[in-house]
Parts: C-alpha cells; sequence; structure tokens
C-alpha cells in the first residue's frame, strides 16, 4: 500500500509531466485559471484524454465520478499541508498543496 507525492510546480501556470502510476504512463497537464485562483488537472493516456479540467479541491478524490475504463487504477487527490480545507492558489502548488496518488491497493481496488 503506498500514498505516493507527485511532484508538481508553481514555476509555470501552465505545464505538463509525464507520471507513473500504478505501472502505467499517464500525460497529467496542471493549469492555473487567475479569473477565479484555482488549479486544474488533466488526465490523459497514450489513447487520448481520460479526464479534462478537473478543479484541484482540497482533500476530494479528483478523479471520482470518472468513468473512463482507463483512468488510474487508485485516486488523485491535493492535500493542503495547512489542512485548512482551502483552495490552493498560485503559489500554494508544490509548497502547501501537495497533489498525491493513493495507489490501487490503498484504495482497495
Amino acid at each position: 500500500m503506498a500514498i505516493v507525492e507527485i511532484p508538481t510546480t508553481n514555476e509555470f501556470p501552465h505545464y505538463t509531466q509525464e507520471t507513473t502510476l500504478d505501472g502505467k504512463r499517464f500525460t497529467l497537464t496542471l493549469h492555473f485559471n487567475e479569473t477565479d485562483g484555482s488549479w486544474s488537472l488533466d488526465v490523459e493516456d497514450a489513447d487520448g484524454p481520460i479526464y479534462m479540467g478537473r478543479r484541484l479541491v482540497a482533500e476530494w478524490p479528483l478523479m471520482f465520478r470518472c468513468a473512463d475504463p482507463r483512468k488510474p487504477a487508485g485516486e488523485i487527490m491535493c492535500v493542503m499541508t495547512s489542512g485548512d480545507g482551502s483552495l490552493p492558489g498560485f503559489l500554494d502548488l508544490g509548497t502547501s498543496a501537495k497533489l498525491v496518488y493513493l495507489d490501487a491497493e490503498e484504495m482497495g481496488r
């Protein structure tokens, strides 16, 4: 069982990275929306988009309601180290806002 931190940064308002989750390769794109001051996440695999524009909300399963069978076997979550449940702002990502992955075993799947 494992909870793994997905490396993130607040150096850029929009960036893409390759990440392996439960042995499968995914492309994660993070974008900061200046209008509402929030980060969002897109998840893709080699076959294309799986889940697009999911807002990072603290302590909420980001793949919740994603019916695509290609989605990660576990769950992606944003954890605020402040514990206040606030939305992560631009400078929070990679510092007080951690993107974590709860693997399939951790989720009982």
